[in-house]
């Protein structure tokens, strides 16, 4: 079941069990509940309780009682503990839960939640439950689905964004890839970044978005690479001279640079195998703009270029903290040395 449908399923059933690591699809889920209680007396109708912190007869307690101005009210029990034997209820209390939540008054949605439950596995609670409730299980979102939630999310804004940049900011985002620490609730600031540029300039391009996901120091560093892979002496010069007037240490710059020629190399190989930037970003848990810079920096120059160019930075480092090379010419020494090695 993809988001959409999950979203289309939430009024089939006021006793609903949501389970996986995407904590923001769960907020997201109870925000679209709470729009069908009278705004004015929330607070009284949307009740949270810790199942792990509360008692059986609290919970019972909140269930049982009757909507304040209002014809519904949402009980949300979350880190709700769907193992028998580690719960801090006995196997009689469960039991009792069990009854009086499939039996639920019509007037009470009631939601479960355990965000560290990421599969139905061999818990009997969600097994028995499931069949009378709607069990939705909320894992890391597919690329169609991300493009779904991105396309929905900019839709309520009403920004008007052409799918190619939507393609490239779900590929820029890293969500997709691997182990990627990214979630939902980055994504949603992401998009509310994007949706600032498009009322400021009433379009997004698809610089915009790999700016986006650029720290603005590595996209200076971005330029200063373009700049020597297209051969610009004076733009590589200034590029540099840019970063160090923003208070830049020769040393940072440099091992940035250093970082993203290694990357280029390493990449190199991939690439001769055949693999795709996505595959290759993956791999090496780079973001696939650093990826596609790193494409384009091989396919220009060369591995053996790119391998001379980096012997030609860890010499010069070498030399400055060896005491052989002032820190004062370290960035000057290496650009020309990298210019005359591709002379």
């Amino acid at each position: 079941m993809n988001h959409r449908e999950i979203l289309k399923s939430l009024s089939k059933n006021n006793r609903i069990i949501l389970i996986g690591e995407e904590t923001y699809l769960v907020h997201r889920l109870l925000e679209m509940l709470k729009k069908n209680l009278n705004p004015d007396f929330t607070m009284l109708n949307f009740i949270e309780i810790n199942q792990q912190t509360t008692s059986l007869d609290e919970c019972l307690l909140q269930l049982d009682a009757v909507p304040m101005m209002d014809e519904k009210k949402i009980v949300h029990i979350h880190h709700f503990n769907f193992a028998i034997d580690s719960n801090s209820w006995s196997k009689k209390e469960l039991q009792t839960f069990e009854d009086r939540f499939k039996n639920l008054s019509s007037d009470t949605i009631c939601v479960l939640s355990n965000e560290s439950v990421n599969k139905i596995g061999t818990s009997k609670l969600l097994k028995d439950w499931g069949k009378f409730a709607n069990l939705l299980q909320l894992d890391r979102l597919s690329q169609k689905d991300l493009m779904e939630f991105v396309e929905d999310h900019l839709a309520q804004s009403g920004a008007k964004i052409p799918k190619n940049v939507l393609a490239a900011f779900v590929q820029n985002s890293g969500y997709l890839q691997k182990e990627s620490k990214m979630n939902l609730y980055h994504i949603d600031g992401m998009l509310q970044k994007i949706e600032a540029i498009y009322r400021e300039h009433e379009k997004v391009t698809i610089e915009d978005v790999e700016r986006l996901f650029t720290p603005p120091e590595e996209g200076d560093i971005f330029r200063l690479i373009d700049a020597i892979v297209s051969g610009k002496k004076e733009s590589a010069f200034a590029q540099y001279h840019a970063l160090k007037s923003m208070g830049e240490a020769n040393i940072k710059i440099f091992v940035t640079m250093g970082k993203i020629f290694s990357t280029a190399i390493r990449s190199s190989y991939y690439f001769e195998e055949g693999w795709d930037i996505d595959s290759v970003a993956s791999e090496l848990k780079k973001s696939p703009f650093a990826i596609r810079s790193a494409h384009k920096t091989w396919k220009t120059l060369g591995r053996k270029k790119l391998i001379e160019i980096l012997e030609i930075i860890l010499d010069v480092d070498y030399r400055m903290k060896t005491g052989f090379l002032d820190d004062l010419v370290y960035g000057e020494v290496a650009l020309v040395r990298i210019f005359d090695a591709m002379e």
